[in-house]
């Protein structure tokens, strides 16, 4: 890079103060005046700052260096949470004078034009902006490093909140000083319109920001000594009320993204964008041609019209029901997204999907002495079902699901032996979205890196399957996982609990359970951006959902409250498809009953009928049940992603029935809905649809109104409340966040929890990284170097003793 421009800021007194410009140079001796303009040494504990300039591009990179004598200089990592500290606020009084010029130029013109004079009054607003912030920057600071978990390990919601003001100061450096630089020169008018609406973006960013400070400063009246949480006397309604004051629109206009890391910035601009056009296509009544002609025209609209696609987030977030969620989170499942894992990522050896049949199990007591426990059947909500999983594996191994249908590749290869440890996987997705093949993209470097099998389970999703009843599958996947080991390539002599976000909580949770039913505990958990309090708990970092394209706030609090607090009518939906389908299934038994006397086939009391009993012998040979064929780009032998060989001639036969069925019943329906649709005189569209489609014309409302709601104080379903006994039986945790995660707080507080019943905890507080990164692995340095993080965690739980 060619230095254009160089400058030196010393921290030194106003007096002391020299601005050295250098031009074209490579090495600068640095060194300051005193009050008698005598050349001085900085002291040693000086911050410079280097302001770098390309040439190409005109944009400006800042480096922070501290002296540690007259000599030697070493470089600070600015995404370090131990470097967001800014003692002498620098930064800040460096822009304003900044500001200060270039208002003293405008002022000048005698007669300025209109982008001028608005250039002038945002200048103006910058610098009064960031006088009315330091004193809560400065108030903050001073008693965030109380919320800590340890001296070693910074990070909270309050310092997450002056890490992203320090962002903020970086982005707008980069519009102030190109301002600054180019205010006189020829071709500026062109883009002076451009600068202008990004100066006034960056304030009203700025305005926002200060009114979240004063929204800390409230909170941490509300909590107790070092609790991230508010204590009883207050309600969450409370903060929301006040909430209601902060502009969501500024942060996913202009500014979107500005304070992640640079990899993590197009891949936020790309999903906002995608979010807005594709909410377009969701509420608008047509068929699938003019559906996606409508996504991308209006993708074109919302990338070009920022201040549009901002306005449209924001209302979507407060307006969208629970199934704009889910349809927008899962094109991630699409083909080209799973292919992608493929083509780019690590290959692997095996990618076979299986179901756990619902069938009663047994597994033995942690206590020994040839105990026995039954283990229930997920049956919750919507009645007893198998539980998909995927069984992913760097190298085949001996005994592996599917292997004796490999014989003849056998001939010519030789599997691994069992591995000794096996990882249990649970996705992340909010509880309604995402499965085991959108979370391919870090498993499949997971397994390896490790050298072990991987299990990652398909557990049912909310609304329609809401607490507990995904924790029933991933418990009852976990113990037939105790019972079947050697299908999947191990001894399991040790197991490992891995998750993000929604999975991390129901690993937490499957831990719990083995505590309180008595048997085998896994070995170890490792949980990424965790929510261990599924409620609307109102805490620092939960206020960066205000600003976080991924996880807008209303988005968050449909998640939370479509798992652990179903509607009235959702519970009564799935009582009504549970008789169904126990209607359906014992249908054949109760047709041949009421007809026995003009059929040979008897039934009796004791006895299935010929149709019953052939399924049972069918199924009682293998205790796999074939769900599906995954097919994927196959450059060679070694990338399987076959189905489970083993019991799928036997199934054909009760799976062409089932087609059947299916097919008959599809059209009944699409009959019923055309004579249905004949007869009514009402629009086909339904009233969401009708209402949402002209969501940009809505007005904003209160958050207080829609997500005020109550939830169990279950530490199955927010381990944050398990008690100090069950805490101080968990295993060994690994904990990995990042200081812009919404649940950064919920990690920090159970991170405490643990460490004060002297649990073996292990926590990383990443920087500049959003919730759910490992899922940007292939498109993201700063992401794929977090993932490396998570995978160094994982071998130490590995490796313990």
């Amino acid at each position: 890079m060619i230095l254009k421009k160089l400058w030196l800021y010393l921290t030194f007194p106003i007096e002391q103060r020299q601005l050295i410009i250098a031009r074209s140079v490579h090495v600068a001796r640095v060194f300051a005046f005193d009050a008698q303009q005598k050349p001085v040494l900085p002291k040693s504990d000086a911050k410079v700052i280097f302001v770098t300039k390309n040439t190409d591009r005109r944009l400006m990179r800042v480096r922070m260096l501290q002296h540690t004598d007259a000599s030697r200089t070493h470089e600070i990592d600015i995404n370090s949470t131990k470097t967001m500290t800014i003692k002498d606020f620098k930064s800040f009084t460096e822009l304003q004078d900044i500001c200060k010029r270039c208002e003293e130029f405008y002022k000048e013109k005698s007669s300025p034009t209109e982008n001028e004079a608005r250039l002038l009054a945002a200048f103006q607003h910058t610098h009064a902006l960031i006088e009315d912030v330091l004193p809560l920057y400065r108030e903050i600071e001073g008693f965030a490093h109380e919320y800590d978990y340890d001296a070693d390990h910074p990070g909270n919601g309050f310092r997450s909140f002056l890490y992203v003001v320090d962002r903020w100061a970086d982005h707008a450096s980069k519009v102030i000083l190109y301002i600054d630089a180019n205010k006189s020169s020829i071709g500026f008018p062109i883009k002076r319109y451009q600068y202008l609406k990004e100066l006034e973006a960056c304030n009203d960013v700025l305005v926002n920001l200060s009114n979240c400070l004063r929204h800390l400063i409230t909170l941490r009246g509300w909590t107790d000594a070092g609790d991230l949480f508010p204590n009883s006397k207050h309600t969450a309604k409370e903060l929301l009320m006040k909430a209601h004051q902060i502009d969501q629109d500024p942060f996913y206009g202009r500014c979107l993204g500005f304070q992640y890391c640079k990899s993590i910035k197009p891949i936020l601009h790309f999903i906002s964008t995608s979010m807005a056009g594709f909410s377009k296509a969701f509420y608008y009544d047509g068929n699938i041609i003019s559906k996606t002609t409508v996504s991308f025209f209006n993708s074109g609209k919302y990338y070009f019209d920022s201040e549009a696609r901002a306005r449209r987030i924001v209302l979507l977030s407060q307006n969208a029901g629970i199934d704009f969620c889910k349809s927008f989170w899962f094109l991630a499942e699409n083909r080209f997204m799973y292919t992608l894992p493929v083509i780019a990522g690590t290959r692997v050896k095996i990618n076979r999907v299986f179901q756990i049949p619902p069938e009663p199990l047994t597994v033995a007591s942690a206590k020994g002495k040839g105990e026995l426990i039954d283990i229930p059947v997920p049956s919750s909500h919507i009645g007893p079902g198998p539980v998909k999983a995927r069984l992913i594996s760097y190298v085949e191994r001996v005994g592996m699901i599917g292997e004796q249908g490999n014989s003849i590749k056998n001939k010519f290869t030789s599997p691994s032996p069992p591995s000794d440890t096996i990882i249990l996987h649970c996705h992340g997705g909010g509880f309604i979205a995402c499965s085991s093949q959108s979370h391919e993209v870090y498993l499949r470097e997971w397994t390896k890196e490790l050298n072990v099998p991987i299990i990652s389970i398909d557990y049912s999703l909310a609304p329609r399957a809401p607490f507990p009843r995904a924790l029933e599958e991933i418990f009852y996947a976990y113990c037939w996982v105790l019972r079947n080991a050697s299908l999947l390539g191990t001894t399991a002599q040790k197991i490992i609990l891995a998750g993000d976000s929604a999975g991390a909580n129901l690993n937490l949770g499957i831990a719990l359970k083995c505590i309180q039913m008595g048997i085998r505990k896994p070995d170890g958990i490792f949980m990424a951006y965790c929510p261990t309090v599924v409620d609307f708990v109102p805490s620092p970092a939960r206020l960066l959902c205000l600003m976080d394209p991924l996880l807008p706030f209303g988005f968050m609090m449909q998640c939370l409250k479509a798992y652990s607090s179903p509607s009235l009518k959702i519970i009564h939906e799935n009582k009504k498809k549970v008789e169904h389908a126990n209607n359906i299934k014992y249908a054949g038994r109760e047709a041949l009953t009421n007809n026995n006397d003009t059929r040979d086939v008897q039934l009796n009391g004791d006895e299935d009928d010929e149709f019953v009993q052939e399924i049972k012998r069918k199924f009682a040979t293998t205790d796999i049940v074939v769900h599906e064929h995954e097919e994927a780009l196959k450059f060679n032998e070694t990338e399987e992603n076959v189905v489970v060989e083993e019991g799928k001639e036997m199934c054909e036969e009760t799976l062409n029935l089932r087609r059947k069925l299916g097919q008959i019943r599809t059209s009944i329906t699409s009959k019923m809905n055309q004579i249905t649709h004949h007869n009514n005189k009402t629009p086909t569209k339904s009233r969401p649809k009708k209402i949402l489609q002209d969501l940009d014309s809505f007005m904003e409302k209160s958050a207080s109104e829609e997500f005020s709601f109550e939830v169990p104080n279950d530490p199955n379903l927010s381990p944050y409340h398990a008690s100090d006994v069950e805490l101080a039986e968990m295993p060994p945790i690994c904990v990995v966040s990042t200081n812009l995660d919404p649940c950064l707080d919920d990690c920090i507080m159970y991170a405490k929890r643990l460490k004060a019943v002297n649990n073996d905890i292990t926590l990383d507080v990443l920087s500049g990284l959003p919730h759910g990164f490992l899922n940007f692995t292939l498109l993201s340095k700063e992401a794929h170097e977090g993932n490396k993080i998570c995978i160094k965690r994982i071998k130490e739980l590995i490796d313990k003793k």
